[in-house]
């Protein structure tokens, strides 16, 4: 079964089995680039000191933890060790397992992001299964393989491994909404959990979780107000732990705020404020690297389908107050709406999103949902049928050359992005064996 709908994987149209392990392929062929990629990078400097401390010293000292020698970046002091509090320690718990059975090797923790990659891969199935009929059900799982989606398939930031939690969780909430079964609500909080102790980034989720808890005209008062409770219980549970962890520390939680309010101000890094980014600068960057990293064609399908959304939204507005019926909260355009809100707030951190191109990674289910939308409002356009199909399938093909080559280009060392916009990315870091192994604290106790 196709968890969490009813669906059976030998009930699928054959086109979408085939498409599903095509896609498993060319992801795990484009992560095998990025796993054998020589040099350890910047993040890998900081998951093989997290993960690596966890196993060498034990839980027993690094207290869940993510522990390492000065210079990455922590702020926080425990013994002569720094800890970086911003990242939650479950899937740094999960590396420190990969580390031992990986001979203790950086390279090895390249892994990581891929299997939670593969989470996402199937919640994608899962929402195609649900949402989507026929040959939109492939075109969904195409289009999941941006190069946003390949290009980090091997890179280790618990920024990019949530999305399939995010997924998986609501579709739970949905389910809810359609059934108002409070089981629904149960799993959508254990998995929303699940994910936001690997990263808190989660949290992007929350605000449409409540808004459609809150609006859905299926749900009777009381409904509402439980389904409201149960999963706010889940969020409160999940933000109380970490809240108790961090604060075990002193000073952790101050500098924990201090951190996100930097984050989402305008200041350029290593300026001690002297500096500024500028919005025309921000602007710029963003966009090309939201078409360098999700192509032009994801791009303008996606926002060609949500004119669509609003355009049959005003109208149905206007026929709702001459016959009114309720809101619809759960179609395929409610849920692009929804998709897009996941990105935003990401966005709105200007300091970290103009740094790290990661921060768009949240918008990848929009960006992959629209371009099945705008690519069946496209295909309705069309009266010839040969037409149509010789539209659809140039349409995906091109799609699929440009994530391919620009993923490869990347994984290989190059930046598009740097390319189409005029700015130059950071110049990446690599670190030899011995220079990781200076900012683990192995030896401190």
């Amino acid at each position: 079964m196709i968890w969490p709908t009813k669906v059976m994987w030998r009930e699928l149209e054959r086109s979408t089995k085939i498409s599903f392990i095509v896609v498993i392929l060319l992801y795990t062929g484009m992560a095998m680039i990025g796993w054998f990629k020589p040099g350890a990078s910047w993040k890998d400097a900081q998951v093989f000191a997290w993960a690596s401390s966890h196993y060498e010293l034990g839980l027993d000292v690094t207290r869940g933890f993510n522990l390492s020698a000065e210079g990455i970046e922590s702020g926080v002091q425990m013994g002569d060790c720094e800890v970086y509090v911003m990242a939650p320690p479950l899937y740094h718990l999960f590396l420190s397992g990969v580390y031992a059975l990986g001979a203790q090797s950086w390279q090895a923790l390249r892994i990581g992001p891929f299997i939670y990659g593969l989470i996402y891969l199937y919640a994608s199935l899962a929402l195609a299964v649900k949402y989507l009929k026929g040959q939109a059900r492939s075109w969904l799982l195409l289009f999941t393989l941006s190069p946003m989606i390949l290009i980090f398939s091997a890179w280790n930031d618990q920024l990019a491994i949530t999305l399939g939690f995010a997924v998986l969780a609501y579709l739970c909430v949905t389910n809810y909404l359609e059934t108002a079964e409070t089981k629904w609500l149960a799993w959508a909080g254990v998995i929303y959990l699940l994910g936001f102790w690997n990263s808190y980034i989660i949290l992007s989720i929350l605000p449409c979780v409540f808004v459609h808890l809150l609006l859905h005209p299926g749900l009777s008062r009381r409904q509402r107000i439980s389904g409201i409770s149960v999963f706010f219980g889940f969020v409160l549970a999940g933000a109380l732990v970490s809240a108790v962890h961090i604060a075990q520390l002193p000073g952790s939680l101050q500098w924990f705020v201090d951190r996100i309010a930097y984050r989402f101000s305008n200041r350029e890094a290593d300026t001690n404020g002297g500096g500024s980014i500028s919005l025309v600068s921000f602007f710029i960057r963003e966009a090309g690297r939201y078409v360098t990293h999700f192509s032009p064609i994801s791009i303008l399908l996606a926002v060609a389908a949500l004119g669509e959304v609003i355009l049959r939204w005003v109208r149905e507005r206007g026929q709702a107050a001459r016959q009114p019926q309720g809101l619809q909260t759960v179609g395929t355009g409610a849920l692009l709406l929804v998709f897009l809100s996941w990105g935003l707030p990401s966005q709105a951190g200007i300091q970290v999103a103009y740094i790290h191109p990661i921060m768009m990674y949240y918008s990848t289910v929009f960006l992959a949902f629209g371009s099945v939308l705008g690519l069946q409002w496209l295909a309705d356009k069309i009266k010839q049928p040969g037409t149509r199909m010789l539209v659809v399938r140039l349409t995906v093909l091109v799609f699929l050359v440009f994530s391919l080559t620009r993923s490869v280009f990347n994984l290989t060392g190059g930046s598009l992005s740097a390319i189409v916009t005029g700015v130059p990315e950071k110049p990446a870091k690599t670190f030899s064996l011995d220079e990781l192994r200076q900012y683990t604290c192995r030896n401190w106790r």
